[in-house]
């Protein structure tokens, strides 16, 4: 019987101060980094991660910068707290803040990092999909065979494999997530629904559209928690992008969500739900972005 008070595996553990030392740890097999620990701890405590050594990235003072100057710069260490309290977030990207303040309570949040919630790969994680509809990007870091930093950069929505697998190499560590910048006829959304506020979403959607007088000039919509990964709905993106918005013309697109997802029957919801529930959800993240977007009532 697992003890979920006590943490049973055996582990080096290290406390770098540079990046290049993390990430010369890091090359070693069985190797895994700990940010926020919000998701680790618990899989250690559970017996469902045993790594032979944690590499706490604390003591890289690069990765506890935030810029939001010139769109975001977010560290792999920064708090979700500290990014939802922000100002230029809740101004700028009303969408990511509404995100972050839905990942269980504040002491989580406290803890928690973004890189962290995205690197976990869980399909209802509630970053993942209004990152993806903001364009944002992932600056990923490793060190080859002669000791060198490498760096490359990666769409968030090229970042997933499946459930818990993601598309980085084993030695290689999520550094920052950068989001750009977005104009003032610019709106984005985010919807969930979950059993109780703590709890991991049964379904999410979110949403980033441009304006242009009375026409959505470009849109992207992503779901979480009905699919293998965070999806994009080009079913629904591809009947509003170029149309005049109306009230009606959002709920036509809101219904054929059905054709972009695969949702399931598990603990936490069933799959008529999922069904029902994301249509909801997509119409409600679409109307909310649209007026943040500048448009007005719709008719």
């Amino acid at each position: 019987m697992i003890n979920t008070r006590i943490i049973h595996h055996e582990f080096s553990y290290s406390n770098p101060g540079t990046l290049a030392e993390a990430l010369e740890l890091n090359n070693e097999p069985g190797s895994t980094v700990l940010a926020g620990g919000t998701d680790l701890i618990n899989r250690l405590k559970l017996e469902t991660a045993t790594p032979s050594r944690i590499i706490y990235l604390a003591g890289i003072r690069e990765l506890w910068d935030f810029c939001c100057d010139d769109g975001l710069k977010i560290g792999a260490m920064v708090p979700m707290r500290r990014v939802e309290k922000c100002r230029t977030v809740q101004q700028r990207y009303p969408g990511l803040y509404e995100a972050l303040s839905s990942v269980g309570g504040w002491q989580i949040r406290n803890m928690a990092t973004i890189a962290g919630n995205i690197a976990n790969a869980s399909p209802a994680a509630d970053s993942s999909p209004v990152l993806m509809v903001c364009g944002a990007e992932c600056e990923i870091s490793s060190m080859d065979s002669k000791k060198n930093v490498l760096s490359r950069i990666m769409p968030v929505a090229d970042l997933f494999a499946g459930p818990g697998k993601t598309h980085l190499a084993d030695n290689e560590i999520i550094t920052a997530i950068l989001v750009p910048p977005l104009g003032s006829d610019v709106g984005t959304a985010f919807e969930r629904s979950a059993r109780v506020k703590l709890d991991v979403a049964k379904a999410s959607a979110a949403v980033c559209l441009h304006r242009e007088g009375t026409r959505c000039a470009d849109i992207a919509v992503a779901v979480g928690s009905v699919g293998p990964v965070p999806l994009r709905a080009g079913t629904v993106e591809g009947m509003l992008k170029g149309a005049v918005m109306e009230k009606k013309r959002i709920e036509d697109a809101a219904e054929v969500i059905a054709d972009d997802i695969t949702p399931i029957d598990d603990v936490r919801s069933t799959k008529k739900y999922r069904n029902h529930v994301m249509k909801i959800l997509v119409r409600d993240a679409l109307i909310s972005a649209w007026k943040r977007s500048g448009g007005g009532e719709l008719k």
